[in-house]
């Protein structure tokens, strides 16, 4: 690059901005164990990389043990996007019916002359540093009934991936209802909730709304 020969070699790398060896092969190394924990099943490495996570082994350690043990990393804590697009020819067609009005005043007006007798409520949101989701069930001869779930910090997740598990736990509570023929309304206040369902689903928290989908066709079966 034009420098002296008796320029120091870590005085070239900063202004480089290149990292220090030992950077450079801690970040191989975490390159390489978050792309063997993200193999498909069908992978031949994703059997053996299985029955290396977390495996406290003694003796006769393999490199992919090592590899493990060395980088702090817990692959069930990471959410995995599918690579495969969703198919075109469903992006229409869903087991539920969706409905976005188009002002908060149709909104409600919509809700209070809902057909459907019961009718679930879910909602996510982050506080004091902390994301959750709850959903509540309303039944006008029955107690009502509550399912709510704490997701972690609102470092590691968002907002629209508490409204899709709030969904979630409202298709749960739907799910768990022992009368199978009726009808039931889920209300949302989150356009960008609903929206997601019309997508390709390859974005993060989309996998909240894969699981919608599952349970929905369950239900609808099921009716």
């Amino acid at each position: 690059m034009g420098a002296l020969r008796t320029s120091p070699t870590i005085a070239l790398d900063a202004c480089a901005f290149l990292l220090p060896a030992a950077l450079m092969v801690e970040k191989w190394c975490h390159q390489a164990v978050v792309r063997l924990a993200t193999v498909p099943p069908k992978h031949p490495l994703h059997k053996p990389v299985s029955a290396s996570k977390g495996k406290n082994i003694k003796r006769h350690r393999s490199p992919l043990h090592n590899l493990f043990d060395h980088v702090s990393f817990v692959p069930k804590r990471m959410e995995k996007i599918p690579a495969k697009p969703r198919d075109p020819a469903l992006l229409g067609k869903l087991p539920f019916t969706v409905s976005i009005p188009l002002s908060k005043e149709a909104s409600i007006q919509e809700d209070q002359y809902a057909p459907e007798s019961t009718k679930v409520y879910s909602d996510g949101s982050a506080h004091n540093g902390k994301v959750g989701a709850a959903a509540v069930l309303i039944h006008p001869d029955k107690p009502q009934r509550k399912l709510h779930f704490h997701l972690g910090p609102e470092s590691k997740h968002t907002v629209h991936e508490a409204e899709l598990i709030g969904i979630t736990l409202a298709l749960h509570l739907i799910q768990s209802e022992r009368s199978k023929n009726d009808s039931f309304a889920i209300g949302t206040d989150n356009q960008a909730t609903l929206e997601a369902f019309h997508s390709s689903m390859r974005k993060p928290a989309h996998y909240a709304a894969r699981e919608i989908l599952r349970l929905g066709t369950t239900l609808r079966k099921r009716t």
